[in-house]
């Protein structure tokens, strides 16, 4: 490998010799996703030593007007300095050209959220249907949908009433279904059960029935979940949602009912508090209206 390679030689050498070594199975298809749809189809065939920042701005505003959001513009950009980052270190090129231009903006997305009386009428119809404990443990403790394909008994601690994430159930067209370590180390954490989902989860395993399955037994895929799930919100006469937005509607009633940021942040297991404050301080900043109020009667003279 060397800096007259196209820029296509080098990402498929960056992905088998370099990514699929180092980071997550999810993480290198995430990569080889964005490079095959949206990078290599456009300035593969550019030298590795000739990619300009204009063929960069120019492949972002493409992207764009094929109606790609910001924040998918944003990760094509991320992949591609990621990748050039390491052909500077393996002194192939000597500097990295996705330094020399601006950064995609990123597309501000707020997930929908279920109101208190919604949650209600959700686990209600939810109870007579096979993701039960999969919508429990969504909209009960903040789990992303592979986090909860991926539980094993052995995750759960009864007798102190916890739970530790440490892997996720993913999908992939020539792998079939793989499980794998969470993504970043903010992601392995240990979640203490609140009451429902402690006498739900005690209640499986006194009956011996198992965690997240279809009622024959067989294992629940995300595709299966989310197709079950937009069933069960028609049914239900809920408004549609993703099952992710499961997760944002748990950290919201949080946030109304005064949990601090810092832990909403650990319990979600985002790699940091910019991220929970980033998608959520929009809330916080409504909390405080009652203090303004509070404070207004004091501060008038």
């Amino acid at each position: 490998m060397d800096n007259t390679s196209t820029f296509q030689q080098y990402l498929e050498w960056w992905l088998s010799a370099y990514c699929s070594n180092r980071l997550a199975l999810n993480t290198v298809k995430g990569y080889e996703n964005i490079i095959r749809q949206h990078i290599e189809p456009y300035i593969g065939d550019l030298r590795l030593d000739g990619i300009k920042p204009y063929d960069l701005l120019n492949l972002y505003a493409l992207l764009a007007s094929k109606g790609l959001s910001g924040t998918s513009v944003l990760y094509v950009h991320r992949t591609i300095h990621k990748s050039l980052n390491t052909a500077v270190k393996m002194l192939i090129i000597p500097l990295n050209i996705a330094d020399c231009v601006e950064v995609p903006r990123k597309s501000r997305y707020r997930g929908q959220a279920f109101s208190y009386n919604q949650v209600q009428q959700l686990l209600a119809a939810a109870k007579k249907t096979e993701i039960y404990t999969a919508v429990l443990l969504a909209v009960g403790l903040g789990l992303r949908r592979g986090e909860v394909l991926g539980l094993m008994w052995s995750d759960f601690d009864l007798n102190r009433g916890t739970l530790a994430i440490t892997r996720s159930m993913n999908k992939y067209s020539k792998e079939g279904i793989v499980f794998s370590d969470v993504k970043t180390e903010k992601s392995f954490r240990t979640l203490l059960l609140p009451d429902t989902v402690y006498n739900h989860i005690r209640t499986l395993k006194n009956t011996g029935t198992s965690l997240v399955v279809r009622s024959d037994g067989s294992i629940i895929t995300p595709s299966i979940l989310q197709y079950s799930f937009k069933r069960l919100l028609s049914s239900a006469g809920l408004p549609s949602i993703r099952f992710h937005d499961l997760r944002h509607t748990f950290a919201t009633l949080a946030i109304q009912n005064g949990v601090p940021a810092k832990v909403i942040s650990e319990y979600l297991g985002h790699s940091n508090i910019s991220i929970t404050m980033d998608t959520y301080g929009h809330l916080m900043i409504d909390m405080q209206r009652s203090i303004v109020t509070a404070a207004d009667t004091f501060l008038t003279v």
